[in-house]
């Protein structure tokens, strides 16, 4: 039999999980009912003024976009729980490629960033620290 602090633990572990998966579900119907809703149309973005209301329309229909709302957030939902990113239509290339593509200038960016904000966080919160010590007459 577990014991209590066992059982809370994992009551606790689950309430988080499940919080977590709600969260993420949450930002991802939040994104895209934003897209879904931005003004314009996707595929005269896509391709220019150049094509014809016949080709944007074969289009449309490869892309999905002629579908309901609804019907393309359901497929949508289906690929992201697949992790599968979709294409970009910028780079003409799998989302996925494209981000882990640019991961090392990302990195590059972010570690320094990381440690020196890092110190300078250990900087300011030992600087109280050690003030209320030195007025207490205690050594460091």
């Amino acid at each position: 039999m577990p014991s209590a602090g066992l059982r809370d633990f994992a009551i606790a572990l689950s309430r988080r999980s499940a919080l977590g998966v709600l969260t993420i579900w949450l930002v991802a119907t939040v994104t895209f009912a934003l897209v879904a809703s931005a003004p314009g149309d996707p595929m005269l973005a896509l391709m220019g003024d150049d094509g014809d209301a016949e080709v944007r329309a074969r289009a449309a229909q490869s892309f999905g976009a002629d579908r309901p709302a609804l019907a393309r957030y359901a497929a949508w939902m289906v690929h992201l729980a697949r992790f599968d990113l979709g294409t970009s239509t910028s780079f003409r290339a799998p989302v996925a490629e494209v981000i882990f593509g640019r991961l090392p200038a990302t990195l590059a960016l972010m570690l320094p960033a990381l440690l020196l904000s890092s110190g300078l966080a250990i900087l300011f919160a030992l600087t109280p620290a050690s003030a209320r010590s030195w007025r207490r007459g205690a050594k460091l």
